[in-house]
């Protein structure tokens, strides 16, 4: 009898605490729960040890999994499911219905999913997810060593640009045109994205279209992307080749070089808005390139409460924070050197005739040797820098959004331009000023969450899905 009490005892306490745990948290979108320490979990999910279960997520795309530990080369399955002809398979696609979309919830726990190989230049959406539904959940997943060859130049994304610029060119055009949603769409973590992503990072080489999503049509938020992104083709963003959602407290530094549609943030935002956002990064192109947005398109294509600072080069329709603006740009400003042949402005470059329009936003007229812009208003640097930048950036809102930087704050060897209270007051100033900026020996600029940029505290909140995906290249 002892040994039956003994058994009851002991499964009764087992069930009471997977009561406890699923009482005690908040559940968020029915997959994550958080439970009363602030720890984010996932109940139920699937064990994924190596290649082949990672293989088998895309057989059941409606459950949760997490990864049990660290994913390479040497891992078994490797030479099976990635190391092919054609690389890895991503997981889901792009569906209307979402159908065939990962709707589940993939919880990486901060483990690395290293050498992952895909060449499909003939499959649409490509990543290590093809497709991401409204729903889905992606959280702490750490990309190392992506190698992800190029599209089929003929494919139908490449030809939105001439579709692009043929509208803009035509002002007998009434209204702005609607374009589809592209294919051939490549991004680290996912070719197409409905759902939210947040504290999604992207670091190193990246040859493709985006550091971080091809086509975003959800949310990305926390996010940035650092290093060097190539691209032969269009639509070449730091975060998003092409926007059609939301992009929020993000920021993207290093180099960019692209074609035609290039921007430190998105490259084609379509619909799409970009807020409280910055870019530090050196973006080059042929034609529609900007400092944070290549081209900000249809009246519905919003910029607000973002800067940019680097340099900005080309020939046509150059802008220091927009190459072209047929949306809208508010409160935002540009501190870029800025160099073209045709169309180049100091804030935006280009618009057509029906529209585009900029509010209290500036560019420094200074330091670009740009004295035009389509919209905005040019200032010397010495008025948009330290404390006078309260008094000649009219619009900005010094309370909530934005803060001053001068140089007897402490952290600041000089007076610098505005820059986001949302966002790590530490991290602007580094890239801002990188040699003038101590970053304490941590080479992904970031404190001990992994996740560089952003502080614990976004991690420990019960809204936050914390993906942060690195990119490095061994070769």
């Amino acid at each position: 009898m002892k040994n039956r009490i003994f058994v009851i005892t002991i499964t009764l306490s087992l069930l009471l605490s997977g009561l406890l745990a699923s009482v005690g948290g908040e559940a968020v979108d029915g997959k994550r729960s958080v439970s009363e320490n602030g720890e984010s979990y996932l109940q139920a999910a699937q064990e994924i040890h190596d290649w082949h279960d990672l293989d088998e997520v895309r057989d059941d795309l409606d459950s949760d999994y997490i990864l049990m530990n660290d994913l390479d080369e040497n891992t078994s399955g490797y030479d099976e499911v990635v190391d092919t002809k054609k690389g890895w398979e991503p997981i889901g696609d792009y569906d209307r219905d979402e159908d065939v979309e990962f709707n589940g919830a993939f919880d990486g726990k901060g483990y690395k999913i290293s050498d992952l190989y895909i060449n499909r230049p003939k499959t649409d959406y490509v990543g290590l997810f093809g497709g991401i539904a409204h729903e889905a959940e992606v959280s702490d997943v750490r990309l190392v060593d992506v190698e992800i060859d190029e599209p089929d130049p003929t494919t139908h994304l490449a030809g939105l640009q001439s579709y692009d610029l043929a509208f803009e060119s035509d002002n007998s055009i009434k209204s702005p045109p609607l374009v589809p949603p592209p294919s051939n769409s490549i991004g680290s973590i996912a070719g197409y994205n409905k759902g939210s992503l947040s504290n999604i990072s992207v670091t190193g080489i990246v040859n493709g279209k985006s550091g971080l999503v091809g086509y975003n049509s959800g949310t990305v938020e926390h996010s940035f992307f650092s290093g060097t992104l190539n691209g032969s083709e269009d639509h070449l963003g730091g975060l998003v080749g092409m926007n059609d959602g939301t992009i929020e407290n993000s920021y993207s530094t290093g180099n960019i070089v692209g074609h035609y549609t290039v921007g430190g943030i998105v490259g084609f935002n379509h619909n799409g808005e970009v807020s409280n956002c910055y870019s530090t990064t050196n973006v080059t192109g042929k034609s529609t390139v900007g400092g944070l947005v290549g081209s900000n398109y249809i009246h519905s294509g919003g910029i607000s409460h973002s800067y940019a600072i680097g340099n900005v080069s080309g020939d046509s329709r150059i802008g220091g924070l927009a190459g072209t603006n047929t949306g809208t740009v508010e409160t935002s400003y540009a501190a870029v050197n800025v160099s073209g042949n045709e169309d180049v402005g100091g804030l935006v470059g280009f618009k057509t005739s029906y529209g585009g329009t900029v509010s209290d936003s500036f560019w420094d007229s200074e330091k670009s040797s740009i004295y035009t812009s389509v919209g905005g208003t040019g200032l010397p640097t010495r008025e948009m820098i330290g404390e006078y930048a309260k008094a000649n950036m009219d619009g900005f809102d010094f309370d909530e959004t934005w803060e001053t930087v001068e140089e007897d704050d402490g952290d600041a060897d000089k007076d610098g331009y505005p820059i986001l209270q949302e966002l790590s007051r530490e991290e602007q100033l580094r890239h801002i000023y990188p040699a003038e900026v101590d970053d304490g020996g941590d080479d992904n600029g970031g404190d001990d969450n992994g996740i560089p940029g952003f502080t614990s505290p976004l991690l420990l909140s019960a809204t936050v899905v914390a993906v942060a995906i690195y990119y490095e290249r061994k070769r």
